[in-house]
Parts: C-alpha cells; structure tokens; sequence
C-alpha cells in the first residue's frame, strides 16, 4: 500500500524529490519515459549540494525543454511504500510551473511532451501523481479569463458581492436588480464592448475583475473570502494587464474600496461622476 501526506514545510534536508505539476497556455503538460508507454508529471532527484527550486528548474528543463517559464513552490509530500525506500517515508517538494516557450528537442530520458486538457488514463505512478495533482489544485488561487464556459459563476460573484458591498447605502429595490441573471448579462455586454474579465479561483470561483484598457472595474470578491488578500491579488493582476496609468471610480460612500484601492498606491485624481441620485462616483489613478 502507498501512502501520501502533504505538509507545510519539513527540514530542507529530507528533500530527495521535484516534482512539477506544469501547464502551458491552460494545457497540462506530461511526460513520456523512451522505455514506457504511461505518462507522469515532470520531475526528479535532487542533487547533491543542490538547492530544491534549482533541482525543479532543471529537472523540468530537462524533462518538457521549458526554457521560458514561471515556477513556484505548493507544499512539500511524501510517499511512504514498501517498494520505495525500504518501507521509509520519503519527502519531496511539490511545484507549480507555468511554460511560455519550450526547445524544440529534449535532451534527456524523456521521449517526447504531452499536452492535453485531460488528466492520463495510464499513469507511471498512479497512486502517487495523480494525488499531488489534486493537492495543488486545491491549494492553488488561479486567475483565468472569463468566457461562455465560466460567465454564470463570475456573475454569481457580480452578484453577490455587489448586493453586499451596496446593500448599505443604495436603496433596497435597487440592490435586489443586480440578481446572477442581470449580472451575466451585464458582463457579457462589457465583454462584447471590449472589455477583458477575470476571474480568481482558490478551489472554487470566489472574484472577479474587468478592465477595459487601463481602466479597472467590478472588483469583487465573495463575502466569505474577504480580508484574506484575494482581491489584493486581482488588483495586482489587473494592473499587471494595463500598459498605461491604472484607473478606477469608486462609490464615494464605499469608503472600504477606497481603503483598498489607497493601500496600493492609487489616489484621487479630483474627478467626479454622479451615476444616479445620491450616487456620485469618484475617480483614483495609481501614483505611479
């Protein structure tokens, strides 16, 4: 029997494996061995003397030819078996990487790289890899574009939220309007006017966030996820996708966005917008 565990962290020591759970332009990206005929996630041994993070940026040059990519650590697991190690637990460090570019010949054990959307049916290790999959899909925030597949949940977000965050200080038959229905179809109008949404998953759909050129709009994140620092990071995010000043309009009552959006270094540009009666909105740009 194969036993797998995840822990935040161990001593640096223990660390034998990398393993490197990969996509490419929202693709999996697997592994085939010359003398096999399953598939496994990128990774490998650990070198003597060998930083981890260095162990999974070669191991992962080596295995897919990655030589533009992003990677991060997830969390460290191990495998305890009778036929690994002599029974022992053994530990390793599980990345997250995301490929721009890869060479277009492997230079190692693998024969070639494997791209698809569906997990393998025939797996090298299947009682070990699939589960370190699982893990950092659970633990992962992923911010993807919003399209006809996921336009319901971002509008359940939409929805939600702002019922939420206006309950407050806009009047009730008002903030009843902005129902899931409404909301969808309010974002599918921006789409159609240009603008590009976003959506951050941590398990599941929790917030979102337009922008229209450089002009950030509808940043919500779900009530029960606030003040955990996810909708600080579809704030970066967004103004990570703009290639001039950020800027934004935000409810002059709302002065909980205001503190947020202040934290990150926007400030009042001294133009205002009266939306509706007793709504006035006022405009922030990032002080850059």
């Amino acid at each position: 029997m194969t036993k797998v565990q995840f822990y935040d962290q161990v001593d640096d020591q223990k660390l034998k494996f990398a393993v490197i759970v990969t996509k490419t332009n929202g693709h999996w990206v697997f592994c085939k061995h010359k003398e096999r005929n399953t598939l496994e996630v990128p990774g490998g041994h650990r070198e003597p003397g060998e930083d981890i993070l260095a162990t999974a940026k070669r191991e992962l040059y080596e295995e897919t030819g990655a030589v533009d990519f992003s990677i991060e650590p997830v969390c460290v697991y191990s495998v305890t078996a009778s036929w690994n190690f002599d029974g022992q637990e053994t530990f390793g460090m599980l990345f997250y990487a995301e490929v721009k570019a890869f060479e277009i010949e492997l230079h190692s054990e693998i024969e070639r790289i494997v791209i698809q959307d569906d997990l393998p049916t025939a797996w090298t290790y299947p009682e070990i890899q699939p589960l370190l999959m699982q893990e950092v899909q659970k633990r992962q925030t992923m911010i993807v574009p919003v399209d006809a597949s996921n336009i319901h949940d971002a509008a359940v977000i939409h929805s939600v939220s702002w019922q939420e965050s206006h309950r407050s200080f806009c009047n009730a038959d008002f903030v009843a309007l902005h129902t899931p229905e409404h909301q969808e179809g309010y974002l599918l109008q921006k789409m159609n006017d240009g603008s590009r949404i976003f959506m951050l998953i941590h398990q599941n759909p929790i917030g979102i966030v337009s922008l229209k050129d450089n002009l950030i709009e509808d940043l919500y994140v779900l009530p029960d996820h606030q003040n955990r620092g996810y909708g600080s990071a579809l704030l970066r995010y967004a103004i990570s996708q703009c290639s001039g000043t950020p800027t934004l309009w935000i409810l002059e009552n709302n002065t909980r966005a205001q503190s947020l959006y202040q934290r990150a270094g926007f400030r009042e540009t001294g133009n205002r917008n009266n939306i509706t009666d007793g709504l006035d909105e006022i405009e922030f740009a990032l002080n850059v």
